[in-house]
């Protein structure tokens, strides 16, 4: 929940519990790293609401965040949230809690909004895998936690019910880079990318996860937007396909992107855009079939219908 349009807004948010309270870098996948620049904590004997831990949204630089994490045994008791000296959030932490590291929240920053998640599960759980559908079909991967590592684009096809079986589709991406440097990454032409040099994309096929797309998201600011997509050639193309594609975080949470069966005529499946907001990183569904258009190749639709502006070769 937003406490203050902008970074203008000031004041503290004031996370207070019953034990110690610590604050992780949201990158930091619960690694042993200094507390933010921005935050402060006490523990024990914090007056009468025991241990408390202060986050100031001003002093935290642009497109940070916090995870808050819950250190104690058995904790129990009430967790508070307040800002510029208003409660704002309330959790209870009465029972099923164990002993260990919880971590009960995430504050951080998108599209000019500081949030305060709450998420409260064990520390170095992954968190719940969240779907997008035409009812939420954006989601930010900064506050999902998956910047700063790898991203893996993995399709899951079928068929449809009663229909003849198309042909396996290929995986691929259009990508526009930061600095303006456009391209596709694909099988056809061997243009499999790399992602220890731009365009930090590369097309990886492996016996676990088969043929999927890896981003490297610790270079998030290479990218300005990058087009998922799936193609296939022929008569039948794309019709009968059926399935969806999951994005793998590295550190937070699965992002998973159904498929309506494709019934029409189609060469080309636009799955997903991923595009900058600031220094976040948006992941908007799009699971869009695109009619075959006479002449044009499965690249080329997607060319056209995103705007990329490539020039385009047939391709081995």
């Amino acid at each position: 929940m937003p406490w203050g349009a902008g970074r203008g807004a000031g004041g503290r948010a004031q996370a207070q519990g019953p034990a110690l309270l610590v604050a992780e870098p949201l990158a930091a996948a619960g690694a042993p790293l200094p507390m933010p620049a921005g935050a402060h904590a006490r523990s024990g004997g914090g007056g009468p609401h025991g241990a408390a831990l202060a986050v100031d949204p001003e002093a935290l630089p642009e497109g940070g965040g916090v995870r808050v994490v819950l250190r104690g045994a058995a904790a129990r008791g009430r967790l508070r949230l307040e800002a510029a000296g208003e409660d704002i959030a309330d959790a209870d932490l009465q029972g099923g809690w164990g002993s260990g590291d919880f971590v009960v929240g995430e504050i951080a920053s998108h599209a000019g909004d500081w949030h305060f998640r709450p998420v409260l599960r064990p520390a170095g759980a992954r968190p719940a895998a969240m779907v997008l559908d035409s009812g939420l079909p954006v989601a930010s991967l900064g506050l999902q936690g998956a910047l700063g590592g790898l991203l893996r684009a993995v399709p899951h096809w079928r068929t449809a019910p009663r229909a003849q079986p198309p042909a396996r589709p290929d995986l691929g991406a259009l990508y526009e880079l930061a600095d303006g440097t456009r391209g596709v990454v694909q099988a056809l032409g061997d243009s499999y990318g790399r992602l220890d040099a731009p365009p930090h994309i590369e097309l990886v096929r492996d016996r676990r996860r088969g043929e999927h797309l890896a981003l490297d998201l610790v270079r998030a600011g290479a990218f300005r937007r990058v087009l998922l997509f799936a193609s296939a050639y022929g008569d039948q193309g794309l019709r009968g396909l059926d399935g969806s594609v999951t994005l793998h975080s590295e550190h937070g949470a699965d992002i998973g992107i159904g498929l309506a069966p494709c019934r029409e005529p189609a060469t080309a499946c636009a799955l997903a855009l991923i595009t900058r907001d600031g220094p976040d990183l948006v992941v908007r569904r799009e699971a869009r079939y695109l009619p075959v258009r006479a002449g044009l190749s499965p690249q080329r639709t997607l060319d056209y219908a995103y705007g990329w502006g490539l020039s385009w070769a047939p391709g081995r």
